[in-house]
């Protein structure tokens, strides 16, 4: 019961319902988030898929990974990690969009966006394969999907390593496999 993945993407209105912050502010780490959608009509969504946002009708869309799945969750789930720069005069900003999800989206906001599937990056399905996942950073984006999926099926076969950059880290366990 294979469901073709369509060429185009899909347009999407979405729910903010949840945000809240993963890592740990006192450890002075790049602030990372996690917000969690709402779909306002019926989507199918994996671990991988992206979800594209345009934060203002002037800007490009930034594609984010999506780390839910519709077979376990109702929820689109995002991690963000807030891009930040400062310029050679001294002054200092934050990326657009992500600027945007972290600071200036508040919970209970309908935001537009479009779904991106992308069955190459999806988890497999048989739950005798054996999967080693590897990420840093906001890279563990989509594997807590993957993971939540492989729970759901009663598979076992799943390592999942995670590293940080940073020596104190400031990340939460999100899973213990």
């Amino acid at each position: 019961n294979t469901v073709e993945s369509p060429t185009e993407d899909i347009p999407c209105t979405l729910l903010l319902t949840q945000k809240f912050r993963l890592d740990v502010p006192e450890a002075n780490l790049r602030e990372t988030w996690c917000l969690r959608f709402k779909p306002q009509q019926p989507l199918l969504f994996r671990p991988g898929d992206l979800l594209l946002i345009t934060p203002d009708q002037d800007n490009k869309a930034r594609a984010y990974s999506i780390g839910s799945s519709h077979l376990t969750q109702d929820y689109i789930e995002l991690t963000v990690g807030l891009e930040s720069y400062q310029q050679d005069n001294g002054l200092s900003g934050f990326g657009i969009c992500s600027g945007y999800l972290c600071h200036r989206l508040e919970v209970e906001t309908i935001i537009t966006a479009k779904l991106r599937q992308n069955p190459d990056f999806h988890p497999p399905q048989t739950a005798d394969q054996k999967i080693i996942l590897v990420a840093t950073g906001t890279g563990i984006a989509p594997y807590s999907g993957f993971v939540d999926e492989r729970v759901e099926n009663h598979t076992r076969n799943t390592w999942l390593f995670y590293g940080s950059s940073k020596k104190n880290g400031g990340f939460p366990t999100w899973y213990t496999l």
